[in-house]
């Protein structure tokens, strides 16, 4: 045995397999059932490597069984928005074509919801997946991880590569790879010192109220920021009362500023505050710029968003040179045993603004409110309001009618609001807010559309449960076009601007049309995206607007 595979089954046997699930494989025999723990630690190391999470939560993502279509493992980074996909074999030699088709159709299961085709095991993950597979940037990396020195042959290169480029043809999501023994060897020691979150921290100026070793607070470049998350990834948030969110409407304002105006994210940032065990440096009397500070035990307990949105901007390879965010850092050295749980606690109670604040600004929101208040319809725009469903006839929110109005401005901003929401509201002077947001959209039309959503998804979502699991997906990601087409084929029919006019009614003596141009949606979408993942497509606005001309005159000819 090579000395490089000796020692990374010595990091399997101590590191990862305490924590293997085995009692499904006991009847094995104990050569076989070693064999197979091992083949799961190696998978577990692959999650904890990639998606830098400990070693017991990682042996928790393991999958393999029987019938697990060449899943072993599937990990989750939610600041990441990647979904790892892991195929593990710890004997030697490399990949041969048949185990990596077989990895390949478990993953278009997986990418296709396809659950009823899935092992039990999976399947207990299954809501986590699904919710994983819906984020805005979703980035999926299938590995196949193997204590092989040999790098695949030419035939199976060839086979992954044809397979990526399939599901990649509406948008760039799915990356394949192949672990060997040596890059394995690399990643061995990813469980060794899994509990020391010290880091060094370069502030360009700092202050602090008494002593540095207490408390300091300054600005921090946003790479500093993105190499603090490259290292650590979710385990930064690990003492927050929430993580990196999928997506949200400050998530993608976020984004929105740091890789189009870098230079003013500071002034717009509330900053990250991190709590830390101790704070200190190897000056006696640091430096008022450009100074480095050593942070022991650390953890972020507010602006997880931010350092998300920081870090995807910097692996999406916009230039951070001149993006600076506001860090503060407080000491719990000496201080009182509840003071961390404190800190977490009141800095995320602090409410931050982003751009759907702003839209309370606009004195058109109050009119469509106060309008539709007199009609008994709650209209909730602000951040804080609660809907009262039992006070009023109805009640929607600012999504609700954004999502809606940007389908009856044109596939183009229904396109923009299924990719970034946020962005509709980033500016209240600027298009594409003044599109949606204006008084040719009264607030009846402003009710009527969002009712029209509402049944347009209804319909939807009445067909998903009876169609295949693509067809399903490609049903549910393409509401947003197929609401705008139909807003536009119906526009004849339905009075918008009357708050008494039954949209519920015209929908309904519509649902033969409907169901034949949502047949059609499936069929068109298959012939220029066969292979390619839904979500991706329904995305691109390139791709979406080359799919609307022909099914317009499909509707339009009905």
């Amino acid at each position: 045995m090579l000395i490089q595979e000796k020692q990374v089954r010595g990091r399997l046997r101590d590191d990862f397999e305490p924590f293997i699930e085995t009692s499904d494989i006991q009847h094995h025999s104990e050569s076989t059932l070693n064999e197979m723990r091992t083949s799961r630690a190696l998978a577990a190391m692959c999650i904890a490597a990639r998606a830098r999470t400990d070693p017991e939560s990682a042996a928790k993502c393991v999958v393999d069984e029987s019938g697990d279509r060449g899943i072993d493992a599937v990990g989750i980074s939610q600041t990441e928005e990647t979904v790892y996909i892991v195929q593990a074999k710890a004997s030697g030699g490399s990949p041969s074509l048949t185990e990596v088709q077989k990895f390949i159709s478990g993953i278009k299961l997986l990418l296709n919801s396809d659950w009823d085709e899935l092992g039990p095991k999976l399947k207990a993950h299954r809501a986590a997946v699904d919710q994983a597979l819906d984020f805005p940037n979703l980035r999926v990396v299938a590995i196949y991880s193997y204590l092989g020195e040999d790098p695949p042959n030419s035939e199976v290169e060839a086979e992954s590569t044809r397979f990526k480029t399939e599901i990649n043809s509406a948008g760039e999501i799915l990356e394949f790879e192949y672990l060997n023994l040596r890059g394995n060897f690399e990643i061995r020691n990813v469980a060794q010192g899994e509990d020391a979150l010290d880091a060094r921290i370069q502030f360009q100026t700092w202050s602090s109220l008494h002593d540095f070793k207490s408390e300091i607070y300054g600005s921090v470049s946003a790479i500093e920021i993105v190499e603090l998350v490259s290292k650590f990834g979710d385990r930064l948030y690990d003492r927050n009362i929430r993580r990196v969110l999928p997506s949200s409407s400050v998530n993608d304002t976020l984004a929105e500023t740091i890789a189009t105006n870098p230079e003013v994210f500071w002034y717009y940032n509330n900053g990250i505050t991190i709590v830390a065990n101790r704070i200190a440096t190897d000056r006696i009397r640091p430096r008022g710029s450009d100074q480095a500070f050593d942070l022991y035990g650390l953890n972020v307990v507010n602006g997880a968003q931010t350092c998300g949105a920081i870090y995807r901007a910097g692996r999406n390879g916009h230039d951070l040179e001149d993006a600076f965010v506001t860090v503060r850092v407080i000491s719990t050295e000496g201080r009182p045993e509840d003071f961390e749980s404190k800190v977490t606690r009141y800095t995320n109670t602090q409410n931050q603004v982003g751009g759907r604040e702003f839209v309370a600004l606009d004195p058109w929101q109050q009119e469509i409110r106060d309008t539709l208040y007199a009609e008994n319809i709650q209209y909730c725009f602000k951040t804080g309001d609660v809907p009262d469903p039992e006070s009023f006839d109805d009640t929607f929110d600012l999504e609700d009618a954004t999502r809606a109005l940007a389908c009856r401005q044109g596939v183009v901003l229904a396109t923009l609001a299924k990719r970034e929401i946020g962005r509709m509201w980033a500016d209240i002077h600027k298009e594409p807010y003044t599109k949606i947001f204006n008084k040719e959209n009264d607030p009846a039309t402003v009710y009527n559309c969002v009712n029209f959503w509402r049944e347009v998804n209804n319909e939807i979502n009445a067909r998903v449960p009876h169609a295949d699991a693509r067809t399903g997906k490609i049903l549910v990601h393409s509401a947003f076009m197929v609401c705008s087409l139909l807003m536009s084929r119906l526009a004849k029919q339905i009075n918008f601007s009357d708050i008494r006019e039954d949209i519920s009614n015209h929908i309904g003596e519509n649902s033969e049309m409907i169901d034949r141009f949502l047949t059609e949606v499936v069929s068109q979408h298959e012939l220029a995206n066969p292979n390619g993942y839904p979500q991706s497509f329904f995305k691109n606005q390139t791709k979406v607007e080359s799919l609307e001309s022909s099914l317009r005159r499909f509707l339009f000819n009905i």
